[in-house]
């Protein structure tokens, strides 16, 4: 026989033992000598003190010989949280046990490519190898191992009807799959973007870039793009991305101190426009990129490097200077508008790839889509109370706007003597990093 009380049951037979109702923001629980845990949709534990909730939890069965966690969630859409990280574990896991003997993980989860089996049965059934739809039964089947006895497709289909239930709900509560926004604004799911094999971008195309370069304590990232006319008149776009982000420490928390490399930065983007060139420099000594990648590029001569004004100032003239086709690209509603329209209509006529950089995955994941107050839409930041790193989706949709506009760069500026020549970027840098032509926000 057990007590049951309004936060805990007692078990009278094993004296000082009981099932407690803990929250996953709660107090203080250091200490707990637990031996059974279970924790409940994950997916929505996303601030620090689900955190350390967590760890606290997980860390309160040292003194037990066997114990227990049960971890039980749906999808989410945030891919800096907990619940991904452990789903990323628990899928190799599954795949290699090997990797975790004290794991064991099952995970249900509708299939992102047709088999081809399902083709003709039904209006949203693809072909082998399209994108499953998130209305088909196939992909219904493939996360429902109860399906045809406590629930149906009919049923399912149903419930797509109501106006609440969008299609980043129905893939997360319903297929279990994760995506890259609460609100999709991706026609298709990023991943199916990703180019079949690897590639680099050709300087015998139409080549741009935009580097997002927030602030010196902040992030920074380049995204560079080649684009080839299509059959349809349209262009097809390929992007390549690198980034510089504010390290964390042990605690998930910003790391005090940590200021953007702007001479790596610097490196990155004369490496790209002039080519990599042992005793250039930009390059290390033996011929790589400065900046620390360890790639080689060839010459890719950009048409149009993109930046916004407000933030930097000073070292963009002396690009200017040594020859970087600098435009300046104000990120307003004016030009962010059209450029994600520009991007939107490279994804939905799926002439466009990514070679499947998992920072550049996790910023466009950061990023979502607003109304701009002069009418249309733009990507912007989540609106969370920790600031996510987006420069390179930003960056995307800057190469976009280059390549439909085509604005012609801006001629450099007089500069005082110190700065002429292609490596006084040092100079530059100096200033900059005593704050000198870097507006914070």
């Amino acid at each position: 026989m057990t007590e049951r009380w309004d936060r805990e049951i007692l078990v009278p037979s094993k004296p000082g033992a009981s099932l407690r109702r803990l929250a996953s923001g709660g107090g203080n629980l250091d200490g707990p000598n637990l031996y059974f845990r279970a924790r409940d949709e994950i997916h929505e534990w996303t601030t620090n003190k689900n955190e350390t909730t967590y760890t606290v939890i997980s860390q309160g069965g040292a003194l037990r010989a066997q114990p227990l966690i049960v971890d039980i969630t749906t999808a989410g859409w945030d891919r800096e949280t907990i619940a991904y990280r452990a789903y990323e574990h628990a899928l190799k896991v599954m795949e290699h046990p090997e990797l975790d003997p004290t794991l064991f993980a099952v995970w249900w989860e509708a299939p992102t490519v047709c088999s081809g089996e399902w083709a003709g049965k039904g209006p949203y059934e693809g072909a082998a190898g399209e994108a499953v739809d998130y209305r088909s039964e196939e992909g219904w089947r493939g996360a429902n191992p109860a399906a045809g006895y406590t629930v149906s497709y009919e049923r399912y289909l149903e419930d797509l009807a109501d106006p609440e239930m969008t299609e980043g709900v129905a893939r997360r509560y319903r297929l279990n799959q994760w995506t890259d926004a609460q609100d999709i604004w991706l026609p298709k799911p990023w991943d199916s973007y990703r180019a079949q094999s690897p590639y680099a971008i050709d300087p015998a195309r139409r080549t741009v870039a935009f580097i997002d370069a927030s602030t010196r304590y902040d992030s920074t990232g380049i995204v560079w793009a080649d684009a080839e006319p299509d059959d349809d008149g349209g262009l097809r776009v390929r992007v390549k991305a690198r980034a510089w982000e504010r390290p964390l420490d042990d605690a998930g928390h910003p790391l005090d101190g940590w200021s953007v490399p702007f001479i790596e930065v610097r490196a990155h983007l004369y490496s790209l426009h002039f080519g990599t060139r042992a005793g250039e420099a930009w390059t290390a000594d033996d011929g790589t990129c400065g900046c620390g990648c360890g790639e080689t590029f060839a010459p890719l001569g950009f048409e149009a490097i993109g930046f916004d004004p407000a933030r930097i100032t000073l070292m963009t003239e002396e690009w200017r200077t040594a020859g970087l086709p600098m435009v300046d690209v104000p990120m307003t509603d004016q030009r962010m508008v059209p450029g994600f329209q520009s991007l939107f209509q490279l994804l939905k006529g799926d002439r466009f790839e990514h070679d499947g950089d998992t920072t550049l995955a996790r910023h466009v994941g950061n990023s979502a889509v607003r109304w701009a107050a002069s009418g249309g839409q733009r990507l912007d930041r989540k609106q969370r109370t920790e600031r996510r790193h987006n420069d390179l989706a930003v960056g995307l949709v800057g190469c976009a706007y280059l390549l439909d506009k085509g604005e012609e760069p801006v001629k450099p500026a007089p500069l005082p003597p110190m700065f002429f020549g292609r490596h006084a970027m040092l100079d530059a840098q100096a200033a900059a990093a005593a704050g000198e032509g870097v507006i914070d926000a």
